[in-house]
């Protein structure tokens, strides 16, 4: 990001290696930042005026939230709403292309497929990264499960003095009948 001339992000909780990226043409930092994020499983996120980098589920703060906690946004609707991502909108199977570190540097592609489920869609991305051909297949099956496992939603509102710490990146819901969920 310091080569877009932007200094206000903080990295510090990302650890891995990227073998090599290319950037080949004028593109926001966002733009840059997009393909690494799908590829290394990490987030970006503002917080006081600073872009923090960090990937997903690591050092996350968890906030419980019971029926107490919870308001409702409007008169006579649930204080929290679940909801669960049709299977035909789901992909049955993921793309990557990328560049492939064996010889030349040559384009490559590595699939990941379901074999369940009625879905027919493909999810596909182009990654200007060099990868490891196997490394690329576990990257494929990797963003294909997460895509499944992020079908499940809840929408909620917190309470100003809660909503304000930004703190917290996971929820735990605990209903009143004692059952929870947790995201």
């Amino acid at each position: 990001m310091a080569d877009f001339d932007f200094q206000a992000f903080d990295a510090g909780g990302l650890e891995g290696l990227v073998p090599g990226y290319v950037v080949d043409r004028i593109m926001a930092p966002r733009d840059a930042l997009q393909p690494l994020e799908l590829a290394y499983f990490f987030d970006s996120l503002e917080s006081g005026g600073r872009i923090k980098l960090r990937h997903r589920g690591a050092d996350a703060a968890v906030a419980t939230i019971t029926d107490d906690l919870a308001v409702e946004a409007k008169p006579g609707v649930p204080p929290v709403t679940l909801t669960r991502g049709q299977e035909t909108d789901l992909p049955a199977a993921a793309k990557i292309s990328f560049i492939s570190a064996d010889g030349d540097y040559p384009q490559a592609v590595a699939e990941a497929r379901r074999l369940t489920g009625a879905s027919g869609r493909i999810a596909q991305a182009d990654l200007p990264i060099i990868l490891d051909p196997d490394a690329a297949g576990e990257l494929a099956e990797s963003w294909l499960y997460e895509t499944w496992a992020a079908r499940e939603r809840a929408t909620f509102v917190l309470p100003p003095t809660i909503s304000q710490s930004n703190r917290a990146t996971h929820c735990g819901w605990m209903l009143a009948d004692g059952n929870g969920w947790s995201a």
